[in-house]
């Protein structure tokens, strides 16, 4: 038997996975979220609240036409946080970008909704 923040981790992979927007912001990303992204990159920065976050996602579709694929390693569990091992492959300006990533996630704010995450 798996934990539930398992079961949901894979499924919001599916579904980004998909270009499921609207799965992700009524399914799994709660209003008040925050999305962090390390460094100092383009789209690197604190995005706070779920319109920030799906306006965020969009523009990593428009950046790379809609190429983005997880491929979903392992999923690290607690009652507190989920850990995600992923490498996300994406095209750009005709080249093929591979990122290995290890985002976190907090404790729901709800059985279904991420209040918090942070990604490479």
């Amino acid at each position: 038997m798996t934990h539930p923040n398992e079961d949901l981790a894979r499924a919001a992979s599916a579904a980004f996975g998909r270009g499921d927007l609207g799965a992700l912001r009524t399914q799994f990303f709660a209003e008040n979220m925050t999305w962090h992204i390390a460094g100092t990159g383009m789209l690197a920065g604190d995005y706070a609240g779920v319109a920030q976050v799906m306006e965020l996602l969009g523009r990593i579709s428009e950046l790379t036409g809609g190429t983005v694929r997880p491929e979903l390693h392992d999923v690290l569990v607690s009652d507190d946080h989920t850990v995600v091992l992923a490498t996300v492959r994406a095209e750009r300006a005709g080249a093929t970008n591979c990122r290995s990533g290890v985002p976190v996630t907090r404790r729901m704010t709800s059985p279904t909704r991420w209040p918090w995450l942070s990604a490479w």
